[in-house]
This record gives structure tokens, C-alpha cells and sequence, in this order.
């Protein structure tokens, strides 16, 4: 009998092939395991956060400004959106909400304790109320040597480019297109030299897709300050915030162009001046920084990060139907 040095060999793979899936299986699921330990750390050190710094809205400093009537109102208001909600929640929605809620603590904390938007901004968590009507999750006060004070309102969403992400972008377009912008009915500087309503507010949609969510929340949880205040997210920020400033902006100029009345055209002037005080601001934070996301290095980290997030990709989509406006 003649000995065949490949008999055999075939069976061999298959085992091979048997256990290296088994394999991949394994370390996936351990992953995955991981991944929801991260998570739930995380949205409980969130809820706790956000919980503490939301502006309560029914606190007696608002009855000077608002109306028993009206903050009653504004309860009822509330409850019945809220019931709602909780009426048409899916696995999906509490998910997707949870992973928000996780990105909006991290950026309001980093934002004060690692300059994420420069030295002297200050984020300011709204009250449930004016996060539901108004879509405004959170204000950056941004407060200058000089005394001047500007405002962005943040609206956060993880959504890959879908229905919910245009619905936030054409709320935009419409208030630029009636000469207003957001408004925060109830709201209290950081200093507290102002209680009541914000208005002529520019906002802007910022986000980040899951894997990168996770990898924050990871670092968060972990308390390792140092990495994240240096992380490439900052950088992605400050690119979803100037990129759609500069096109709220110029869509402003070309709405303002079209009115015919001098009256209404100030009153779009006015807009226009509120989105360049807060694109000043973001542009000065991005000279700060040690490159532009479109410069960074081909294959490095930042890069990775700044080329291929799936939330900053479709919102840079959505915003081109606000360039087909002014070209």
C-alpha cells in the first residue's frame, strides 16, 4: 500500500474551518456581551446626569416670568406627549433613544470638563418640555472676554439618514424660510443673570453612529478623561456644527434676498447675524485644533473616524438640499 501524504487533508480543513467558526462565534458573542455591560453602565450614568442639570421648568424662579396657567398648561402639555410616546415606543425607538441620551451626557459633561467647544462654552441640559416642542436637547452658552454671550442649541440624534433625521432638518428649513429660529421657552443662563425664554436660537443637529457611541461610552464609563478629551469626536463636533451653520447661514442670506419688504428683510437680517455670532465662535474653536477633518492623515484614527461616521455622512447629505437653495 502506497502511503498518500494528502489523504486525509480535506477532513483536516473541515475541522479546521468547524473551529475557527466556532471561534469567531465565540469571541462575537463575547463582544457582544461586552458591548450591552458598556451600555447599561453608561445610560444609567447618563440618566443620572442629565437628570441632575435639566432645567425644571414647574421651579418657582419661572412663576415670575410664565403664568400659573401657562406652566400648568405646559404640564398638561407634556404628559399627554409623553403618554404618547410611551403608547408607540418600539425595541428599536428605546434603543435608539438610549444610545442618544448617552451621547448627549457625554458631550454636556466633556464639553465643560475637556473644552470639547472651546474655554469659555458652557452647556446648559433643557427641560424635557422644550426638548419634545422645541427640539432643542441641549444650549451651548459661549461666553467671551468682552462680555458677550452667544448661543447654539443642540439637537442629538444617532439615526443613520432616515425619515426622523430629514423630519429635524426640514423643521430647520422651514423656521429659516419663516424668518425665526428655534426658542427655548424656558431657560436659565449658567450665571443665572437670565431666566425665560431664548429666542432667535441657532440649532444644529450633531450625533454619532453606534460602534462610535459605544466606543465613547466605553472610555466614559472607564472614567479615562485624558483619552476622550483628546478623542477625534471632538473634531467630527465641531465639523457637523460649522458645516451646518455656514449652510443655514447662506440659505438665510438667500431667503433674506427674496423678501421684498424692507421690514421683513431686517427681521431676516436678524437671523442671519445670530448664525454668524455662533459660526465665529465654532470657527475660532476649529483653529484650536491641530487639523481639519478634511486634512487629517489618510488611514489614522482621527481620520477613520471623520471620513466614515454614518450620522455626520448623512447629515453632510442632508445639507445639500440647502446648497441647491443658494446656488
Amino acid at each position: 500500500m502506497i502511503w498518500n501524504p494528502h489523504e486525509g487533508r480535506g477532513s483536516n480543513d473541515r475541522l479546521d474551518q468547524i473551529m475557527r467558526e466556532k471561534r469567531k462565534a465565540r469571541l462575537e458573542q463575547e463582544a457582544a456581551a461586552e458591548e450591552a455591560r458598556v451600555l447599561e453602565l453608561a445610560s444609567e450614568k447618563a440618566e443620572k446626569r442629565l437628570t441632575e442639570d435639566q432645567i425644571d421648568f414647574t421651579n418657582p424662579e419661572f412663576r415670575g416670568v410664565f403664568t400659573d396657567a401657562a406652566v400648568e398648561k405646559d404640564m398638561q402639555y407634556l404628559a399627554r406627549v409623553e403618554a404618547a410616546i410611551k403608547e408607540g415606543e418600539t425595541e428599536r425607538s428605546r434603543d435608539t433613544f438610549r444610545l442618544a441620551r448617552i451621547l448627549e451626557a457625554i458631550i454636556h459633561e466633556q464639553t465643560e470638563l475637556a473644552n470639547w467647544l472651546g474655554s469659555g462654552a458652557t452647556t446648559i441640559k433643557t427641560s424635557r418640555l422644550d426638548d419634545i416642542a422645541n427640539g432643542v436637547d441641549e444650549v451651548v452658552e459661549f461666553r467671551k472676554d468682552e462680555g458677550h454671550t452667544a448661543h447654539l442649541g443642540l439637537g442629538i440624534d444617532v439615526t443613520l439618514g432616515t425619515h426622523f433625521l430629514g423630519q429635524k432638518f426640514e423643521r430647520i428649513r422651514k423656521e429659516i424660510e419663516s424668518g425665526k429660529l428655534a426658542q427655548v421657552r424656558y431657560f436659565k443662563s449658567s450665571d443665572g443673570s437670565f431666566v425665560g425664554t431664548l429666542p432667535l436660537l441657532p440649532r444644529v443637529i450633531v450625533g454619532a453612529e453606534r460602534r462610535h457611541i459605544t466606543e465613547l461610552a466605553r472610555l466614559w464609563v472607564n472614567n479615562k478623561n485624558k483619552e476622550l478629551a483628546e478623542h477625534p469626536f471632538k473634531k467630527v463636533l465641531i465639523a457637523e456644527i460649522i458645516e451646518q451653520l455656514r449652510a443655514f447661514r447662506e440659505y438665510a442670506r438667500f431667503e433674506a434676498m427674496r423678501q421684498t419688504q424692507p421690514a421683513e428683510r431686517e427681521r431676516r437680517e436678524g437671523v442671519i447675524r445670530a448664525y454668524e455670532r455662533a459660526l465665529l465662535i465654532a470657527e475660532g474653536v476649529k483653529r484650536g485644533e491641530k487639523a481639519a477633518l478634511s486634512k487629517l492623515p489618510e488611514g489614522s484614527r482621527d481620520a477613520e473616524w471623520g471620513n466614515n461616521d454614518r450620522v455626520l455622512l448623512a447629515i453632510r447629505q442632508e445639507l445639500k438640499s440647502f446648497g441647491a437653495g443658494v446656488s
